[in-house]
């Protein structure tokens, strides 16, 4: 997902261009209070003109505000997603890159505390609050992340015998949850992500905005 300070700038970036937009909202509904004619004095149709907009920007802030929310959410769930899978990917890398097991002797206390690590993780990825539409990923996500937990727990109690068949056993275990994990980041970036509701419904922000000022 690339570098971990130029996510986390990108979402505090988003983050604060939703609360710049929220504040807009609320100037817009303001303006559209504020538009006032007599009614009785409708000679030229303002009265109904100033009504029609009214109900338009009404209906335009409420849409776009419930919008707003599910991007928002969005964002804020996917920091969490970023920062849970970076973690589970950066601990699989690193035995990944590891030729000669032999190298784990005498680890086991290091290895369980790994694998406590990746299982907290999971457990912080399963309690996020997450959209509909990411409910599919995030299961994926966290099975990976509490396979590769036990793998490495597996891996512990195998140098604590030692013995080497439930080590290399647990050794391609962790290998398989490093495939499972990928494939879960790989899947964020697919097509279908980028279809999802909140984003799709922040796209139509424009043609709605446009709609509401007649350009």
């Amino acid at each position: 997902m690339g570098d971990g300070s130029g996510a986390e700038a990108s979402i505090e970036t988003t983050l604060a261009t939703i609360t710049a937009t929220q504040e807009q909202l609320i100037e817009i509904e303001k303006a559209a209070e504020g538009m006032h004619v007599w009614r009785y004095s409708d000679i030229f149709g303002q009265y109904t003109e100033v009504r029609r907009l009214q109900q338009q920007a009404k209906s335009f802030v409420g849409q776009s505000r419930e919008a707003i929310d599910r991007y928002q959410a969005l964002v804020v769930y996917l920091a969490v997603f970023r920062e849970t899978v970076d973690t589970g990917m950066a601990e699989l890398d690193a035995f990944n890159a590891v030729v000669d097991l032999n190298t784990y002797s005498g680890q086991a206390d290091a290895v369980r505390e790994t694998a406590g690590k990746l299982r907290a993780e999971a457990a912080r990825l399963s309690g996020a609050k997450y959209p509909d539409s990411m409910a599919v990923i995030n299961q994926a996500a966290v099975e990976a992340l509490e396979e590769a937990a036990d793998g490495f727990s597996d891996l512990a109690d195998g140098l604590s015998v030692p013995a080497d068949d439930p080590i290399y056993t647990a050794a391609r275990r962790i290998e398989n949850a490093t495939v499972e994990l990928e494939e879960v980041r790989s899947m964020m970036h697919s097509d279908s992500f980028y279809q999802s509701r909140a984003i799709k419904n922040i796209y139509d922000l424009d043609d709605k905005f446009d709609l509401l000022t007649g350009a």
